[in-house]
């Protein structure tokens, strides 16, 4: 183990110490140290106690997230790479992994009916939280109540272990800003972790260098920074991209659309030449067959490679006609997942991604917009927060729309959907991800690739 991990076992060691706090920024170990740990401290009780395999192997610990699939995407697929296979076996259909014969860890999320419904009469001796800042305090609570388990008449030394990146929860208070008695926080961050890729720093500076709130904490474990409130793409950023000159101009032309779903709301469809709007049209609820006629005209008066559609609410029928006439269509569902693994581990939803990105390409001087207010005002009026699961998360369009007072940022929904389209033109045909649903001719196309119609990318 690392000098850092092996602090965090010598600290759990101390009888004094009940509940360990390890972590606090991104790639410090976390997950690894705390499968170790479980294996170690089970092999330990079964020493201690003198226990032997038997057919019944006895419940000792719990392993677990907040969400069930998460836990068996990560933090299961970290024990598996890690622990050594002749040391246990997975039951998968009972949530448990078995300790040569003799003891079982129970695992699972806070999030299963049948994981609480465990909690209210299993008696264990440890347990392991895996990204705790996703759980409650409540949920930390309610297994705490299971911490009693006797092997004979013998108490056990009950410990909890958790892990976490910072986030604005109940655990800076419990752990770092008025530590309860028995507990300790070490921190563990990626310059005390010598096992990541020498280029790890360097990769998460470039990949928050327009976000220093957020470096601080996952680079340098500031639990400080975050809090919600925070504006995705800046007002500074906003107003120096008024009429850009662009430094780069690949041609790239893309229609995005935001039809209109309530009264008050715009239909806004706009024509990007890169980064840049060069052509509009704003206006109220229409038919959406009307909708999707004008965007055909736009894409053949400018030859645009795609047609990128918000397709929540009434948007799903501008779609459907558009794949009815054979036109390229990207399909985006802002509620659905970010469109990468890795990015659905760093955003809530594919919403959170789209904005953010788009904050990105403000942040560095590839965005160019006309001098709108209403698009300024909107751009600059959605919030982003960090959620207890770690991920980067937008406010509701309902609580954008009680802050401008009933208006809808339809026309801020339209440009980040667009900047999010380019990424799929000719110049980066490779970056093609799934969830993007294209509907194009079964033939060779003016794109020069093969697609068969209706195919999920």
């Amino acid at each position: 183990m690392s000098p850092r991990q092996t602090k965090a076992l010598e600290t759990l060691a101390k009888p004094e110490v009940k509940s360990l706090l390890y972590g606090g920024a991104k790639g410090g170990g976390k997950s690894v140290f705390g499968c170790f740990w479980v294996l170690l401290t089970s092999i330990g009780i079964m020493k201690e106690f003198k226990l032997t395999p038997r057919r019944y192997p006895i419940p000792i610990g719990f392993m677990g997230r907040k969400q069930s699939t998460d836990f068996n995407d990560t933090t299961l697929e970290t024990w598996k790479k890690f622990i050594p296979e002749d040391f246990y076996e997975i039951r998968t259909s009972d949530k448990e992994i078995i300790i040569h014969n003799t003891v079982k860890i129970q695992y699972g999320g806070f999030d299963s009916e049948d994981t609480v419904k465990k909690f209210n009469s299993a008696e264990y001796g440890f347990g392991f939280i895996d990204q705790a800042e996703e759980v409650s305090q409540d949920d930390y609570g309610t297994f705490k109540g299971t911490l009693r388990l006797k092997i004979g008449d013998t108490p056990l030394r009950y410990k909890t272990l958790l892990t976490a990146n910072p986030a604005p929860c109940w655990l800076k208070d419990e752990f770092i800003t008025q530590q309860s008695r028995g507990n300790e926080f070490i921190q563990a961050l990626p310059t005390d972790n010598p096992f990541l890729p020498p280029d790890y720093v360097d990769t998460l500076t470039d990949a928050f260098k327009h976000r220093p709130e957020l470096l601080e904490a996952y680079l340098h474990g500031n639990w400080d920074t975050l809090g919600s409130g925070k504006i995705v793409i800046k007002p500074i950023w906003v107003q120096a991209s008024i009429n850009r000159v662009l430094k780069e101009n690949f041609k790239r032309r893309v229609i995005s659309c935001d039809p209109a779903r309530f009264g008050e709301d715009e239909t806004v469809i706009y024509v990007f030449e890169d980064g840049k709007i060069i052509d509009s049209m704003i206006y109220g609820q229409r038919d959406t067959m009307q909708t999707a006629g004008n965007l055909v005209v736009f894409k053949n008066k400018y030859k645009a490679e795609f047609i990128a559609v918000d397709s929540t609410g009434v948007g799903s029928g501008v779609v459907d006609r558009l794949r009815e006439l054979r036109e390229p269509v990207i399909d985006v569902n802002f509620g659905s997942k970010a469109t990468t693994e890795p990015k659905q581990k760093k955003f809530y939803n594919r919403r959170a991604q789209i904005w953010w990105e788009a904050g990105e390409m403000f942040a560095n001087e590839e965005v160019s917009i006309p001098d709108d207010r209403d698009l300024r005002t909107q751009l600059v009026n959605c919030e982003y927060e960090v959620s207890s699961s770690g991920k980067i998360k937008l406010e509701s369009k309902a609580d954008i729309k009680k802050r401008m007072s009933g208006r809808s940022p339809d026309r801020g929904d339209a440009f980040v959907l667009g900047l999010h389209a380019l990424q799929f033109c000719k110049k980066n045909a490779n970056d093609y991800k799934r969830n993007v649903h294209i509907d194009i001719p079964d033939n060779k196309n003016d794109y020069g690739w093969s697609y068969h119609k209706d195919t999920i990318l």
